[in-house]
């Protein structure tokens, strides 16, 4: 089956309001962890031509429209939308100190969950996508993936508005796409560790720098991706493919450690090795555990076809 037919079978699908609230919860933990996609959860859970759509819809006589709620409503798909955002918000307020403890404490057990989810939704685009017409643009996202691995984390610094406006925008953009972490691109411009305090104690002048800076992604940015998606969909999920094929690495559940405690790692081990070269447990049996939830948390979202 090709791309263009992936597309109108996701259409075709209507969810209700628990659905999308659900999916948008499971977008929010996503982009809690530097590795995975936002974006990646919205398209293996079916949602994400209607994510783009929505809001590539936004631009600047949608302040015109706000004077008219109906047609605000019905113009942006705030039905859509509204449950999505509200999920995202949940999941990220009610979890940000759980992640951060685990990433730092349970770094293993955290990568297995979503290395699992990674691999369900290869598996689910290989199958439903004719990658092998597109293989030179694979190879491309392939490329950019490989060349991500060697961006090494930035020291933390004192952050100025200036630099979380554009985090903002720059962590936006790589949400939207299925194999780029948001929560990746602020670890590497230093700003994750600010940006995750900010958000478990609630501090309210970053946090709005850095939702301007997602609104300033966003009218900039989903727009192509909507065009490349919409005129080009075979060739965009071969790329994003590609980048997801390396993103894989990245989530590998025993690396050597970052000092900062929350980075990508500095080699792939085995479980042994880890043990050795960390001095923490490899919590192998919590390991597999975490990858059955991740796989057994997709199943449930998308049992409804």
């Amino acid at each position: 089956m090709d791309a263009s037919r992936y597309k109108s079978e996701e259409e075709q699908i209507t969810f209700g309001f628990w659905e999308i609230l659900w999916r948008g919860f499971a977008m929010g933990v996503a982009e809690l962890v530097p590795g995975i996609s936002g974006g990646t959860v919205a398209f293996i859970t079916n949602i994400y031509r209607e994510l783009i759509s929505s809001l590539a819809s936004f631009n600047i006589s949608s302040f015109k429209n706000l004077l008219r709620p109906r047609l605000f409503w019905q113009r942006h798909n705030i039905r859509f939308l509204l449950p999505l955002g509200l999920g995202m918000f949940v999941a990220v307020l009610s979890l940000a100190n759980l992640i951060q403890y685990s990433l730092i404490h349970f770094r293993p057990a955290v990568w297995s969950l979503f290395l699992a989810v990674m691999v369900v939704a290869l598996n689910k685009i290989v199958k439903e996508v004719e990658i092998t017409r597109h293989i030179p643009i694979l190879l491309g996202g392939i490329i950019l993936g490989m060349g991500s691995l060697w961006l090494v984390p930035a020291e933390n610094s004192t952050a100025t508005d200036m630099m979380i406006f554009f985090g903002g925008a720059l962590a936006i953009s790589a949400w939207i796409l299925p194999g780029f972490s948001g929560s990746y691109i602020l670890l590497v411009l230093g700003l994750y560790p600010t940006i995750i305090g900010a958000i478990a104690s609630f501090e309210l002048s970053t946090l709005t720098i850095f939702s301007l800076g997602c609104v300033f992604g966003i009218f900039f940015f989903v727009r192509a991706v909507d065009w490349a998606y919409t005129k080009h969909a075979d060739r965009f999920i071969s790329f994003v493919v590609g980048f997801m094929l390396m993103s894989l690495v990245r989530l590998w559940p025993w690396q050597a450690e970052h000092p900062d405690g929350v980075g990508s790692g500095l080699g792939l081990l085995g479980p042994n090795q880890y043990e050795v070269l960390t001095g923490q447990s490899p919590y192998l049996s919590v390991v597999l555990v975490f990858a059955f939830l991740g796989i057994g948390s997709l199943w449930l979202i998308n049992r409804r076809k």
